[in-house]
């Protein structure tokens, strides 16, 4: 792997940079001086209750780890995945050229509710209703922080506390301070907001609002967090906890056929039907209340292909696991009239929608992982005896077995990746890059079209190769986002290759690279560049 370089430049001359602009943040949400006061405790929950705060338009789970298997083949024959294909081959300047990043802005907007609520929920009447909107809007920031972190920031460990991690908004003023913050004050952060949401009241999550926090899901968070952070005996003792009041498996045999949709033969395929599960038309009305769910978040996939892998695919028993035949659809080419066979992950509504909250299913594997990487592995192996009798055709399914902690390791690995695919695999890949042991680390590999700005490169080849502790598995910040501010500020840029276009004035950037730095003063006249290169 390349080494990282940690690039601090004081630049002596006009830069219009910032993260993101002010005003931006403060346009794409409701204003508490913009609209009516906030006087009473209802309008905390009716904030806290908003579609919007479910939903994460996420493409780099969609498209980015090997759960996905976007082929050259298939861009052949269907140029729309030209539109993935930034996502799948890492191209940083394609992805900071897009016209908006709906991830980013998308959580800060979920931030920017929720520091709205923090800071009128003293003011209203009602204050004991008003103290609990203040403990749900904590959890959501410190959500969608951590969310962020999992995708523009490095992983957490002793070596990357000092990386870049996220801007911290803790309020609704324009002024405020738009700096990132090191990723080790980043997870301290999100730690406060979820200990200040433990004065949650509610303890099981709530069956017609589980879009709400509880003190269950604040047990799954902080289970979560600390499997990430690798402290494994708390990570087991919090999903313990959590599992006391979660709700209850829901059984895979129980789902219903859905609609099945036919397909003419034509001169490249023969007739063929796609059979899909219930899920497939569940609106937003059905899965944002799926048994399983202790938190309700989910990620949107605007092109409704979520593309598996051969290598995921290969870890299903295709004949006995419900999770293969509801959700991995073959032939899902003839869905988007693409003359190249393909399959689909469609969990729900069409494949537009993934879960990225907490579930039960969740809680059940950080517990069994926890057990076997803190020796425990003969009981770690057990405990997913009963999340696989939910998951296998009724008299099918068997125990998983083991020989050893590794072996054991392994196979409760394998069936996280069954269970949660796309949606929780960059999170479990950067955690193990920096973790304990080198034998669950994962590298990225694939053969793809050179990605340019003006499309993909169908004359030339790539070998792609990315592993989980690499800056080139970051999102960047769009170009949209950096130049949007104006004045003098303090500001990070993650990038393999830079180039940065200057005009006049004081300018302090930090530079996460692995590849060339340039700088183009424009017409500045006089200008000083003051270099040091870390790392």
């Amino acid at each position: 792997m390349k080494e990282n370089k940690i690039i601090t430049i004081l630049l002596i001359v006009t830069m219009a940079l910032s993260l993101m602009s002010c005003s931006d943040y403060l346009d794409k949400n409701p204003s508490k001086s913009s609209n009516a006061p906030i006087t009473n405790a209802d309008q905390l929950f009716a904030l806290l209750d908003n579609s919007n705060n479910t939903y994460e338009t996420n493409m780099s789970a969609a498209y980015t780890t090997d759960d996905c298997g976007l082929s050259m083949g298939l861009l052949d024959a269907f140029r729309t995945a030209v539109n993935y294909a930034d996502y799948y081959t890492f191209h940083h300047e394609g992805l900071a050229a897009l016209a908006s990043d709906a991830l980013w802005s998308g959580e800060y907007k979920k931030i920017y509710t929720a520091n709205t609520i923090i800071a009128a929920a003293g003011d209203v009447e009602n204050q004991t209703l008003a103290k609990e909107a203040l403990a749900n809007a904590y959890f959501i920031r410190a959500w969608s922080y951590f969310t962020l972190t999992q995708y523009y920031c490095l992983p957490y460990c002793d070596a990357n506390k000092q990386a870049m991690g996220l801007p911290i908004r803790k309020g609704t003023d324009f002024e405020e301070d738009i700096s990132r913050a090191t990723l080790e004050e980043t997870f301290a952060f999100i730690m406060d907001d979820l200990k200040k949401a433990e004065e949650i009241s509610l303890n099981a999550p709530d069956p017609d609002k589980r879009w709400r926090a509880s003190k269950c899901a604040v047990n799954a968070f902080y289970a979560k967090l600390h499997l990430i952070m690798g402290n494994y005996q708390e990570a087991l003792t919090y999903a313990n906890n959590a599992l006391s009041t979660a709700p209850a498996l829901f059984d895979y045999n129980n789902f219903a056929q859905g609609n099945s949709q036919s397909y003419a033969a034509t001169a490249v395929f023969p007739a063929q039907t796609l059979y899909y599960c219930e899920t497939n038309q569940w609106s937003a009305s059905k899965f944002l209340y799926f048994q399983e769910i202790i938190f309700a978040r989910f990620a949107y996939c605007r092109y409704q292909w979520m593309i598996p892998s051969a290598d995921l695919l290969s870890l299903y028993d295709q004949e006995k696991d419900m999770r293969f035949k509801w959700f991995m659809i073959p032939h899902s080419n003839r869905r988007f009239n693409c003359a190249y066979d393909e399959y689909r992950y469609d969990q729900f509504y069409d494949g537009r929608y993934a879960l990225t909250g907490l579930s039960t299913a969740e809680l059940m594997l950080t517990k069994a992982e926890c057990e076997v990487r803190t020796g425990n592995w003969q009981q770690g192996i057990r405990d997913l005896d009963a999340l696989r009798a939910k998951r296998y055709l009724t008299g099918t399914e068997s125990a998983l077995t083991a020989t050893s902690q590794q072996d054991a390791l392994k196979k409760v690995l394998e069936e996280r990746r069954r269970e949660m695919p796309f949606t929780q695999r960059m999170t479990d890949i950067k955690r193990f890059a920096v973790n304990e042991t080198s034998e669950d680390d994962v590298t990225i590999t694939r053969d793809f079209y050179e990605m340019t700005l003006s499309g993909a490169n169908t004359s030339v080849v790539k070998h792609y190769s990315v592993s989980g502790n690499d800056v080139n598995l970051l999102l960047p910040i769009t170009d949209v986002e950096i130049n949007a501010g104006k004045g003098d500020s303090k500001i990070t840029v993650v990038a393999n290759d830079v180039t940065i276009n200057t005009d006049c004035g004081d300018q302090e950037l930090t530079v996460l690279a692995t590849g060339d730095l340039s700088i183009d003063t424009g017409d500045c006249g006089k200008d000083t560049i003051n270099a040091q290169v870390a790392g």
